[in-house]
């Protein structure tokens, strides 16, 4: 299979300042998160039947909330996200 790791910049989802200390929760709800950036990684419209499970993670070392999900279709995709600062 493949792996790719996508770095976007926190500014790109809210109007903060320079060098704010941001949470993915902080953002955007997972279902935003599906929805809005999903189509960057597809390349197409995430349908609410390619959803196979989505769920939050929380770090107890580190205390950073993970946005999972995966999605079935062509190609099949497991997704983590996390922000942490800017």
């Amino acid at each position: 299979g493949d792996l790719a790791v996508v770095v976007a910049p926190v500014m790109r989802f809210a109007d903060i300042g320079f060098n704010a200390d941001v949470r993915i929760e902080d953002l955007l709800n997972l279902e935003q998160l599906i929805y809005g950036f999903g189509p960057e990684l597809t390349g197409d419209t995430v349908e609410p039947d390619q959803i196979v499970d989505m769920h939050v993670d929380k770090d107890a070392e580190s205390g950073l909330s993970f946005y999972k999900y995966e999605l079935v279709g062509s190609p099949h995709m497991l997704v983590s996200a996390t922000a942490f600062k800017n």
